[in-house]
């Protein structure tokens, strides 16, 4: 397997799998354990479709057949038919005729890929250390747009070690934000702040990966820079602060950024203490309100099936 490869987590039929995005491949295709797995039955290869699929060794595959199967992204659900292989490393993998259809975007810069002309964006992830992770040590709930400070667990191998912890890639498509910190952790736990920017509580269980750890270089002259003068904390106790309002800037500066983002107040006949306190509730919520379209990549939170027999319609006048 190639560890530079990028694949994105989604669910087929309901089931959560970590699909490979492969621009070299033509057609979309999953492997045969992964349709049991979905208990679905393939239809057998119609005269126009290829007997055998090549893959990138020159080993020619035979085509068991198609499913169909709903992709669900963001709270988007792209129905779209694969190509069953016996012999496929992956379980999954997005060809380019997905991806044309979809109308993808892969930005490795940023590390993403979007659907759609960026209606939904999901992160890409890599294969790596598994060591890195940083865990959950209990399960807990955090209200909706409040900042935790939360325990977790790491390897043993980070112990003693001046590290940086930053977001783990996949938690942030559950609106959950990691604040990245530079720790020296005694033992095998320490402690992570973390936010829910969702308006709905979010329960995260235990041994849920929220962040990755990896270990500072200390001979480097600009990590010696930023580390002075640097804390770090050891252990905490799971607890639960709501997102604070005080360091709030003056009402001009407010009304300026908020200008930037977009708002308009020209026309605003308000009086100055109301015009404050809108402004001071804009301001504390910005980040509620989008930029651009990527930034709205939909919701997984309400989730139904439209049961249908046929093409019939149901009524007719």
């Amino acid at each position: 397997m190639d560890d530079n490869a990028n694949f994105i987590a989604v669910k087929l039929n309901r089931l959560l799998v970590r699909c490979l995005v492969d621009t070299g491949a033509v057609k979309s295709c999953i492997s045969l354990d992964l349709m049991r797995k979905l208990c679905l039955t393939p239809t057998q290869p119609s005269t126009d479709q290829p007997e055998y699929l090549v893959a990138a060794s020159g080993a020619r595959m035979p085509n068991i057949g198609t499913v169909d199967i709903e992709i669900f992204i963001q709270g988007l659900v792209i129905p779209f038919t694969f190509y069953v292989l016996k012999d496929l490393t992956h379980s999954c993998i997005f060809g380019m005729d997905l991806l044309t259809s979809t109308g993808a975007n892969i930005n490795l810069a940023q590390q993403c890929i979007s659907f759609y002309d960026g209606l939904v964006v999901t992160t890409l992830i890599n294969k790596f250390d598994r060591s890195a992770l940083v865990r959950l040590s209990k399960s807990l709930v955090i209200p909706a747009k409040t900042e935790a400070i939360v325990p977790v667990k790491l390897h043993p191998k980070h112990r003693a070690k001046t590290s940086l912890m930053e977001i783990w890639p996949p938690i942030k498509n559950q609106m959950i934000a990691v604040a990245a910190a530079v720790v020296k952790p005694q033992t095998n736990e320490t402690c992570c702040r973390v936010i829910n920017l969702g308006i709905t509580p979010r329960r995260l269980r235990a041994g849920t990966p929220i962040a990755v750890i990896s270990a500072l270089d200390l001979n480097d002259q600009h990590n010696q820079a930023v580390l002075n003068g640097s804390h770090t904390t050891e252990k905490c106790e799971a607890s639960l602060m709501s997102l604070s309002t005080e360091n709030t800037p003056p009402h001009a500066e407010r009304v300026k950024v908020l200008e930037q983002k977009g708002f308009n107040f020209t026309d605003t006949k308000l009086p100055a203490e109301q015009f404050e306190r809108l402004s001071t509730l804009l301001f504390n919520n910005i980040d509620l309100f989008a930029d651009d379209v990527t930034q709205l990549p939909g919701s997984d939170l309400v989730l139904h099936d439209i049961e249908v027999t046929d093409h019939r319609p149901i009524r007719l006048k």
